[in-house]
């Protein structure tokens, strides 16, 4: 695709104006600007519409000759983190006269942005009691849309968990947040506490798995020593 524009003593040119990029890579645009003008001037070049940082090392302003043209590579370098995301983004070349700030020209480019894949979670309280709520929050790192699913096992199937399983869509840059809760299936008439551990698994739909190791408490319904004295006062009846 190539793109131009003139306006007085300035020209602009792009020969590709569809640019592609993954985010944390680099990608190159060749601008070349024309002095139009019959006398020296110097060129500014400026990339609107993207964040500043996505451009390192903005080229200095350029001396033409009159009639004269140059070459000016511009980097375009998105960030790796969620502010950069993923999809087309609209730009503009602006190249201005120095000696005559009316004098401007510009030409519009296209930006196409990677997806990546990143997530962080965690699990609190780890340690939780018997028909309490626990909650699995993840934060996407990423720079699209990020689908995970959350589920809750333990290896001797004692537990019953409600929800068993939560599917969370989290947007780019935030943090989504599944709550459960845990009890064993039967409860104990009599007795101290009783742990029992269980795993709470964040799958996403990339294939990404992280595992969170949590423990629930459950206590008997009657504690231990009331046994001996049901007995007792039945001996004494």
């Amino acid at each position: 695709v190539q793109s131009s524009a003139g306006a007085g003593r300035v020209g602009v040119f792009m020969e590709t104006t569809d640019l592609e990029v993954a985010p944390g890579s680099s990608t190159m645009a060749t601008v070349v600007i024309l002095n139009q003008g019959p006398v020296v001037d110097h060129f500014k070049v400026s990339v609107l519409g993207v964040p500043a940082d996505w451009v390192p090392g903005a080229p200095p302003p350029i001396r033409l000759m009159p009639g004269t043209q140059q070459d000016v590579m511009l980097t375009i370098q998105p960030m790796r983190s969620p502010e950069s995301k993923a999809g087309s983004h609209p730009v503009t070349v602006q190249v201005a006269s120095q000696d005559l700030p009316d004098q401007v020209s510009s030409v519009q480019a296209t930006v196409k942005v990677g997806s990546y894949s990143q997530f962080r979670s965690e699990m609190h309280p780890q340690k939780v009691r018997a028909g309490d709520m626990a909650q699995v929050d993840v934060y996407n790192e990423g720079n699209s849309q990020e689908t995970v699913t959350v589920s809750c096992q333990d290896r001797g199937n004692e537990v019953a968990f409600q929800p068993p399983e939560a599917k969370l869509s989290v947007p780019p840059g935030e943090v989504a947040a599944a709550g459960f809760y845990a009890a064993p299936h039967e409860r104990r008439w009599f007795g101290g506490s009783v742990g029992y551990n269980f795993t709470a698994r964040v799958a996403s739909a990339g294939g990404e798995t992280q595992r969170h190791e949590g423990e629930v408490v459950s206590r008997a319904m009657f504690p231990v020593w009331l046994l001996p004295l049901l007995l007792l006062m039945c001996l004494c009846l």
